[in-house]
């Protein structure tokens, strides 16, 4: 039944994410030692432990992270007997054992996790304006960017240096990843949105689309 909850270190760092959701079971810190909450309670949340931590399930921790950060990665087969992860255009090793791969697979969403919150705080803006007319115009070019890439042929891409681009895009579409697709254009937008130079703010709507442009080819190199 361990193998239910997630290890220690995970689970420190989800702590540190902001996990609080209701478990049934702890570590010690800093024995790291796994212990049952009563069979009566309701459960234990982080926000209400000192000296624990709360040790959350597997399928808890995953539906979690597809609800706040709508990630989505599940360990997928790579032969009968073997298991990987991936996420747009990563790819994790081979492992012999499903466990393995699940314990990759939180890892990864754990480092997404981390990844998305740096950005959105970058800076200390805590919230971005989607309605605000920046925001929606940055989100616009980079929609028209990825489909302008993705429908290039090979003579055009190659003329504008997107090959990689444009290849990294098609495999990761072919792997089924468009929502890890959408999902990196978007945390791409906010970073984008809260670096914008004031010159770019203030210039026309081409001068944004160049920067928006740049800095879309930028994230892929």
């Amino acid at each position: 039944m361990e193998k239910e909850f997630v290890p220690y270190q995970e689970a420190l760092a989800l702590k540190e994410l902001g996990f609080d959701e209701l478990c049934f079971a702890t570590y010690q810190n800093p024995s790291k030692y796994l212990v049952r909450v009563d069979a009566d309670s309701e459960g234990v949340k982080n926000s209400n432990l000192v000296r624990f931590i709360a040790a959350p399930l597997y399928q808890q921790v995953f539906r979690w992270f597809r609800e706040k950060y709508n990630a989505h990665i599940y360990p997928q087969k790579f032969t009968d007997n073997t298991w990987y992860v991936s996420w747009g255009d990563w790819e994790s090793p081979v492992f012999e054992t499903y466990e393995e791969a699940e314990l990759e697979c939180l890892n990864k969403l754990i480092e997404i996790a981390k990844t998305m919150n740096d950005v959105i705080f970058n800076n200390g803006k805590l919230n971005v304006d989607r309605s605000s007319h920046i925001f929606r115009l940055i989100s616009f070019y980079l929609s028209n960017i990825l489909h302008e890439i993705i429908y290039q042929d090979e003579n055009e891409a190659e003329a504008s240096g997107t090959t990689h681009i444009r290849e990294s895009l098609a495999h990761q579409h072919m792997m089924g990843s468009l929502e890890a697709i959408l999902e990196r254009l978007d945390i791409l937008a906010i970073e984008i949105y809260n670096n914008v130079p004031t010159e770019v703010l203030e210039g026309h709507d081409e001068m944004t689309y160049d920067y928006v442009h740049e800095q879309f080819l930028n994230s892929y190199k």
